[in-house]
């Protein structure tokens, strides 16, 4: 069995294909499925269909790209939310996408940061470990964690991508990473290198669908039935059976999230 431990369900939920999304990825044998919220809208579409299916958890954040400038208000919605949800996210920084002009990055990025930290503060309150969006900015995501002394063994980086270097760091602290399809592709050996210097007992595999379908699906629409494919590949990485691998990322991902279902 595989957990699919960061997936992006809402445009089968609005076209009405989420029984079809489900079913086909039950056939591979990905039985369970955290959905990740990144705005208010996702919210209420995961927190409706983690009640009406066992099979799915679900997590409630505002995404950095999704930040508005009321973002107050965004931000006062979601503790409605945590009572139900197994973690903050996703969030983090991503100065990938930063704005031409230099003054407007200033104030994108800053912004970022504020809610960065807000919401890293509301997950200190409600006791939460966070799914960490991070891209472009993995030295500024690191000073933020810390000046908010927010415990790494609650952080989960996702689709990580980082040097090994930067794994190194983060898996001395005690976080989780996630690896999705990027790993197969084939200019990812130095995620590949990442990857062999990452314990077992710290590795969780994901689709984050709609994106990043792994080899051979490569460009086109990513589903939670694609999972195996990029847990093979990391099992092959790490020379170890395939079977023994899911059953790992299995027990990481409730470890992480807290939960058994």
């Amino acid at each position: 069995m595989l957990i699919d431990s960061h997936c992006h369900l809402e445009d089968w939920v609005k076209t009405n294909q989420i029984e079809k999304i489900l079913a086909e990825a039950h056939e591979q044998d990905v039985q369970k499925f955290v959905t990740v919220g990144t705005q208010p809208e996702d919210w209420h579409i995961y927190a409706s269909l983690a009640s009406r299916y066992n099979c799915i958890q679900f997590c409630a954040g505002l995404h950095p790209l999704n930040i508005q400038e009321n973002f107050e208000v965004q931000l006062e919605q979601l503790p409605t939310f945590l009572s139900h949800a197994i973690a903050m996210g996703e969030i983090g920084l991503d100065f990938h996408q930063l704005p031409h002009d230099k003054s407007e990055q200033i104030v994108y990025a800053k912004r970022q940061i504020v809610v960065f930290e807000k919401q890293l503060r509301l997950a200190q309150k409600h006791n939460m470990p966070v799914v960490i969006h991070c891209r472009d900015a993995f030295e500024i995501v690191g000073e933020v964690l810390k000046y908010t002394r927010f415990d790494l063994h609650n952080v989960l980086f996702h689709c990580f991508t980082g040097t090994p270097q930067e794994a190194e760091y983060l898996l001395a602290a005690g976080a989780f990473l996630s690896y999705a399809g990027v790993v197969t592709f084939k200019n990812a050996q130095a995620i590949q290198n990442t990857i062999l210097a990452t314990p077992l007992d710290r590795i969780l595999v994901e689709t984050d669908c709609p994106y990043l379908a792994p080899v051979p699906y490569r460009g086109k629409t990513n589903t939670p039935a694609l999972l195996p494919y990029t847990a093979r590949h990391i099992a092959s990485l790490k020379q170890m059976d395939f079977q023994a691998f899911c059953e790992m990322t299995v027990q990481n991902t409730q470890t992480f999230f807290r939960t058994c279902w």
